[in-house]
């Protein structure tokens, strides 16, 4: 049931421009806007969905005549209760907060539901906060770690001043995120939410806390802080394949025909990193994956090695063969020197992006020497011009073009294969 305004509450005022303020009330106060003043007694006791009119402020000795404008009153505002979306853009806050797009998918993907109990860690401003607990509800238990005690302060207050009371249902603790897991009962969590500078450093008393088929949901701002955190969850062979998202939100204008997305848009703001954990002693299943290269090896230095490992390999051989049987620590050190050589190449072999099949080096080349054999053949008989790249495209009369002639070259040996393109 819909009730009035009253003092103490949050409202939130837009003109026709779509500007946005947002003020908590208080009787007998006013909110400088814009345009003029807003007085709060205009507004409590009044219905959601009511327009205020602001009044022009009273003009100062001395001010600047552009200020002077912005006192002008007679400006229309709507009032409406805002939503928990705008309550987190407009809250006080001293960290940077989670954006609505990103909360939203973390709810979902995350899979946190009423009745729960979620850690999070890295409370700052509360933005995430409110949504948990609102997600959980009254049957449900959201326990907040912030490091900083100032910022646990701050969250403490947004999510009071938003539900009107501190909820009973969520509590915070001020202290590291290892420091306070340690005291708490093993697989004793549903859900976690990491909002963390480095993450992977405390995955293992994240596991810890976590039933086996718990969901934890990371976010992070950067390729290199979501790439280490992958690396990690696959190293502890405890958690299933880590899936990561980036949400990009755009909004768009409709009126009569101009219909277009809007210019301005809401890019990168993060990553979502989720897992979930294996039972314990259980192994996640994995995939077969392409070599590819590591934070420790390029593919440059790793090249350097096998070279001078090969060299080392060579100049042993040498060595052996010229003393003969009579000298086994020079054919001991030649078999580690062959050794190391068969690493660093194997090492470098693993570096490799992909691996291309001999029959498609073949196909490649069946079709390049036919479109060579082609422009040679139009060039010996002074059929084209002399320049190379209209030789192909202009053929002589009732000769085939290139394309054709590769085609029918192609038919000569079914495959079953895809093509190059479709292999790229």
């Amino acid at each position: 049931m819909a009730r009035a305004f009253q003092a103490g509450e949050k409202v939130q005022l837009s003109d026709k421009k779509a500007k946005k303020v947002t003020i908590q009330l208080a009787s007998g106060q006013v909110s400088e806007t814009g345009h003029g003043l807003i007085r709060h007694d205009d507004i409590i006791g009044q219905m959601p969905g009511t327009i205020v009119t602001s009044v022009s402020k009273v003009r100062r000795a001395g001010e600047e005549s552009r200020k002077n404008a912005k006192a002008i009153g007679g400006w229309e505002y709507l009032c409406l209760r805002p939503r928990m979306m705008d309550y987190q853009l407009s809250m006080p806050r001293g960290a940077q907060i989670m954006y609505p797009k990103d909360i939203a998918l973390t709810l979902m993907y995350g899979d946190i539901r009423s009745g729960m109990r979620v850690m999070e860690s890295g409370g700052g401003s509360g933005a995430m906060s409110l949504a948990l607990i609102d997600a959980v509800g009254e049957t449900g238990h959201v326990t907040t770690i912030e490091k900083r005690p100032e910022f646990a302060e701050i969250s403490a207050a947004n999510v009071e001043l938003y539900f009107g009371m501190p909820p009973s249902q969520w509590n915070i603790e001020v202290g590291g995120f290892d420091e306070v897991a340690a005291s708490l009962d093993e697989h004793s969590y549903d859900r976690l939410v990491f909002d963390l500078l480095d993450p992977w450093n405390h995955t293992s008393q994240a596991w810890r806390i976590l039933q086996p088929g718990a969901v934890m949901t990371c976010y992070v701002t950067t390729t290199t802080q979501m790439s280490r955190l992958c690396e990690q969850l696959r190293a502890e062979d405890r958690w299933t394949e880590p899936e990561i998202y980036e949400l990009m939100e755009r909004t768009w204008k409709a009126e009569g025909l101009a219909v277009r997305p809007n210019h301005d848009m809401i890019g990168h703001t993060g990553f979502l990193v989720i897992a979930r954990t294996m039972a314990a002693g259980v192994e996640p299943l994995k995939k077969n994956r392409h070599g590819s290269k590591d934070v420790y090896s390029d593919v440059d230095r790793t090249g350097q090695r096998a070279g001078e490992a090969l060299a080392d390999a060579a100049g042993g051989a040498e060595e052996v063969g010229a003393a003969g049987a009579s000298a086994p620590a020079s054919g001991a050190s030649h078999s580690q020197a062959a050794l190391d050589a068969q690493d660093a190449l194997d090492l470098l072999e693993s570096l490799d992006a992909r691996t291309i099949s001999d029959h498609k080096i073949r196909r490649v080349l069946r079709d390049l020497h036919a479109q060579v054999t082609l422009l040679r053949s139009l060039t010996s008989d002074g059929e084209q011009s002399a320049e190379p790249n209209n030789k192909l495209s202009h053929p002589a009369a009732g000769s085939e073009p290139a394309d054709e002639l590769s085609n029918h070259a192609a038919e000569s040996e079914p495959t079953n294969e895809p093509s190059h393109e479709e292999e790229e």
